[in-house]
């Protein structure tokens, strides 16, 4: 499942949360690890994705 993060609109704390891409969560759902507010805003965050194998620049093209 992917990760999202989210950030307090209270206290500013960051905290990332998994759920479906299917369907939007309430956001009554989502309540901050520090000050266990309910006013919690998705921010956006670089994507974590690792290329691998044959093929790629960053694979083809290393000093041999």
């Amino acid at each position: 499942m992917p990760r999202y993060d989210y950030q307090c609109s209270e206290c500013d704390h960051i905290q990332e949360e998994t759920h479906s891409m299917s369907g939007p969560v309430d956001k009554d759902d989502i309540i901050c690890g520090e000050c266990k507010s309910l006013k919690m805003v998705k921010i956006m965050s670089a994507p974590t994705i690792r290329f691998e194998g044959e093929g790629w620049q960053t694979n083809d093209v290393r000093n041999k």
